[in-house]
């Protein structure tokens, strides 16, 4: 069994893993999570890029995703088994291998990471990735999502932090 990273809820929030024909993983915003324009980049290939939208969820302390079509777009070869995940409705879905590739923002100062991801057939909303908590302490490690903070009237000022419950709750 692999690790525990998800949880199935009515409210949209979390990943929540549905069986279809086949399985798909559906991500819905997490709270303080963004999405971005990005650019994925072949290893094997300068010339092909991929242009795509991923969705950077500070909640998600699985792995790193990608789907299925936007790795065979850039020629990822993932290597090593598929991991099973079970969510905490007790639903089990698989994975596939690790697939380690390059991407960016779309903007003239680019800056260029390379992670590792687990290939999925499908992310809902259109996304082509999701990045995971590691990577959003790692990039943004002073980074407070807005939503937690309440301002004053025009003051640029908080005044406090609302809640600080971990949507996921994973122990």
């Amino acid at each position: 069994m692999g690790n525990c990273f998800a949880k199935t809820r009515d409210d949209g929030k979390n990943f929540k893993v549905e069986r279809a024909g086949v399985n798909r993983l559906v991500a819905d915003f997490q709270e303080g999570g963004f999405t971005q324009r990005v650019h994925i980049y072949s290893r094997q290939d300068s010339k092909v890029v991929k242009r795509g939208t991923v969705l950077l969820d500070p909640g998600n302390n699985g792995p790193n995703l990608i789907t299925d079509d936007a790795m065979r777009y850039v020629h990822g070869q993932p290597t090593g088994p598929g991991i099973t995940i079970r969510t905490y409705d007790g639903e089990e879905s698989e994975l596939g291998g690790e697939v380690k590739l390059c991407f960016s923002g779309p903007g003239p100062k680019k800056r260029y990471y390379e992670e590792t991801f687990r290939h999925v057939p499908h992310i809902a909303d259109g996304y082509d990735m999701v990045l995971n908590h590691d990577f959003h302490v790692k990039v943004y490690p002073k980074m407070i999502p807005t939503m937690l903070m309440i301002r004053a009237g025009g003051k640029k000022e908080s005044e406090g932090i609302i809640c600080l419950e971990h949507s996921l709750g994973i122990i």
